[in-house]
């Protein structure tokens, strides 16, 4: 089985492309496109199967390969598939500030002539490495399904801006209530279309700060800044995901906890901010509730109630 990686050359100058060829051909699988629509045509083939590792692209302001030699870059860093491909801009002319511009317009490297084997290569291996490297955190870090993250990478994150921050916080969590019911009704796969309807719901009214998370199966967080429409805003997502499925009782609830002691472990956090959403569980007419110690001193004596239940059945305690 062959597993050298795949690397594409775009350059107009058929004496360049073989150039290139041969420095890459020995360590890698090279593909060439002499213009902009071959370039995408060999993309759009390989997307599916992540096949292109880097993307040798020559800026070259003195051919006819487009008006605009950047809006390839641009283009292929829209495509979610390829917009963490390494791309090394190849630069006709020795211009530190054509390469300046390659950078500015989504190029990861640029070389200039005269072009060392031993450079190029070195350089490509290590842009392809970190590529690699980030693409596995990435996949250990987000949910398959939301594109979230998970719980464990959301606990990291949480924790590292809580250490540099004094900025007041809230740690929500969410849960749907009778999503059991709803998944016998209509199947898993489209409780999977309403995780991930509810996931781009989130992402949609909070922004790029908020932290946003799934936890286990129906299970979400999120880490937001203190701010007043808060409340405002989860009730307006609890609305919503009623109304994909207007016919069927489903109702998303939020626990809120409010970050004083930021010493405190964010898992901890977590498990408080689910704890309130039980206190409104089966409470139709309340779709969030804030989390105070009066619900875990309940919930201790709840405990300790159950665990000497059976110590009281002998002893003829109930009444």
């Amino acid at each position: 089985m062959d597993t050298k990686r795949t690397i594409l050359i775009i350059n107009e100058e058929r004496l360049s492309r073989k150039l290139f060829n041969k420095m890459l051909e020995t360590e890698y699988i090279v593909l060439s496109a002499e213009n902009k629509t071959e370039a995408l045509q060999i993309l759009q083939k390989n997307q599916w199967k992540k096949r292109i590792s880097a993307i040798f692209f020559a800026v070259d302001f003195s051919t006819s390969l487009d008006a605009n030699p950047y809006e390839i870059l641009e283009e292929i860093r829209k495509e979610d598939f390829f917009s963490e491909v390494p791309i090394i801009a190849t630069i006709k002319e020795a211009k530190e500030q054509v390469g300046l511009e390659a950078l500015k317009h989504g190029a990861n490297d640029y070389i200039l002539p005269p072009y060392y084997n031993e450079i190029v290569l070195l350089r490509l291996k290590n842009l392809i490495q970190a590529a690699e490297a980030r693409t596995v955190l990435n996949i250990l870090e987000t949910d398959a399904l939301t594109g979230l993250f998970t719980k464990d990478a959301f606990c990291r994150k949480v924790e590292a801006i809580l250490e540099t921050s004094e900025t007041e916080y809230y740690l929500v969590a969410a849960d749907l209530e009778r999503f059991k019911v709803f998944n016998d009704s209509y199947g898993e796969v489209e409780g999977d279309n309403l995780l991930r309807r509810i996931a781009k719901l989130l992402q949609k009214e909070f922004d790029e700060e908020t932290v946003l998370a799934r936890g286990y199966a129906d299970q979400f967080f999120l880490f937001t800044k203190e701010q007043n429409d808060l409340e405002e805003k989860l009730l307006r997502i609890s609305d919503q995901v009623q109304d994909f499925f207007p016919f069927t009782k489903i109702i998303l609830k939020f626990g809120i906890y409010d970050i004083s002691e930021k010493e405190s472990i964010v898992r901890a956090m977590c498990d408080r901010a689910a704890l309130a959403i039980g206190m409104i569980k089966n409470q139709y007419d309340k779709v969030f509730c804030y989390y105070n110690d009066t619900i875990r001193e309940n919930l201790v004596i709840e405990q300790k109630i159950t665990s000497l239940m059976n110590q009281a059945l002998e002893l003829h305690q109930f009444q």
